[in-house]
């Protein structure tokens, strides 16, 4: 295992127990827990998948992240959309170009038991010329 793939492995786990045993506490002290929402993780569709966006519904708040596996010039790029009055709506864009191991993530309130989409692609360019390649969805619950 690269030491890349360690570092992103290692955020996750530990972004994992800490969502569990925040839950757990929170119930073992008599008070609300966060019900318990969706781990949505998508990888872009190229061979060595380059970009992975994750969104946390379980934890509060919940968060989206996006890491550039990749040193190859091509960024990262995730999206997130909550479904909301019959219709999907983009709450959060994250880019991370930087190939170092530490994943863009950014916190996001969605209310309880929303449908939520999350995307990936990579890309490259600004403004007008951006170019999106290898994007791929899954869909959850925050």
């Amino acid at each position: 295992m690269t030491g890349f793939k360690r570092k992103v492995m290692r955020n996750v786990l530990t972004t994992a127990v800490a969502g569990v045993l925040g839950i757990a506490g929170t119930v073992g002290l008599g008070g609300s827990a966060h019900a318990a929402g969706s781990w949505v993780q998508v990888m872009t569709t190229d061979d060595r998948p380059g970009g992975l966006a994750q969104f946390a519904g379980f934890s509060a708040p919940e968060y989206l992240m996006v890491c550039d596996r990749q040193g190859d010039n091509w960024a990262a790029f995730g999206k997130l959309w909550v479904r909301s009055g019959g219709k999907w709506v983009q709450r959060k864009a994250l880019r991370d170009g930087s190939h170092d191991g530490k994943c863009k993530r950014s916190n996001i309130n969605v209310r309880e038991g929303r449908k939520v989409k999350v995307k990936v692609c990579l890309m490259r360019g600004s403004g007008s010329n951006k170019v999106y390649r290898h994007c791929n969805q899954k869909t959850g619950r925050a």
